[in-house]
Formats: C-alpha cells, structure tokens, sequence
C-alpha cells in the first residue's frame, strides 16, 4: 500500500501543511531515497513541525547520509528539542556527555520524561561526579 500518490495529489491541491511535508519525507525515507527525504523533512522543519526537525537532524548527524553536518544536527536537535522532541532531548545530552559537558548533558536530560532517563541521568552524574572526585583531589 504506497501512499505517496495520495500525499503528492494533496500536494498538488494545494494544501501545504508541515505534517504532510514530514509524511513525504518519512515515505521518501522508507523508500531509501534519502535526498527527496531531505527536501521535504527541510520543508517541515522550516514550518516548525518537530518531528521533521528531528528527522533533519538526525540526517545531519548520520555520516552516511550525504548531508553530514553536526553544526546542522546540533541546530535541529535543539529546535526540536525546545518543543519537547525526547529523541532530540536524550541526543543532546548523550552528545554533551560523550563530549564531557556533563553539566550541559545534565541539563537536557532532567528535562526528559520517559522511564530510562533515570538510568541514563544516574550514568550522567556518576561519571560528573567521578570526575569532580578526581579533579577535587588535583
């Protein structure tokens, strides 16, 4: 069942909603054609819709993507973020804690809501808080 004849017919008929250029882009997308994904997540995502934003972004951070920027996803991550994307919000924090911004990483991940966040808020703190052992006894 192809529904992309549908979503471009609508297209064609003017409606011009971001929830239906976030719909094209996640059929371009299941379909492997990546660059049609892109032009219409880009579209989406211009007109606010978060979950086009996230899907941007995370084109942006996958290196085997054709789009590779993490200046990009950095960007679109936050903008999806502050509408309260969690995917975006657990990004980010898992992108500062790799790059040992804890303090940062903790910020984005006190704002998460589902049950694993306290797992990955207790990793979060516990290696802050073996590197402030550490650096207290410098």
């Amino acid at each position: 069942n192809n529904p992309l004849p549908i979503l471009l017919e609508m297209l064609d008929n003017g409606c011009k909603d971001a929830s239906l250029y976030w719909k094209l882009g996640e059929v371009y997308r299941k379909k492997s054609q990546i660059k049609e994904a892109y032009y219409y997540y880009l579209i989406a995502a211009n007109m606010g819709n978060m979950l086009a934003q996230f899907e941007l972004a995370e084109l942006y951070a996958n290196i085997d993507s054709g789009f590779y920027n993490m200046e990009e996803a950095m960007i679109w991550h936050q903008k999806s973020a502050r509408q309260g994307c969690q995917e975006s919000l657990f990004w980010l924090g898992k992108y500062h804690c790799d790059q040992d911004n804890l303090s940062e990483a903790i910020q984005y991940l006190e704002i998460m809501t589902f049950p694993m966040v306290r797992i990955v808020r207790n990793i979060v703190l516990f290696k802050f808080l073996s590197c402030w052992n550490i650096f207290i006894r410098k």
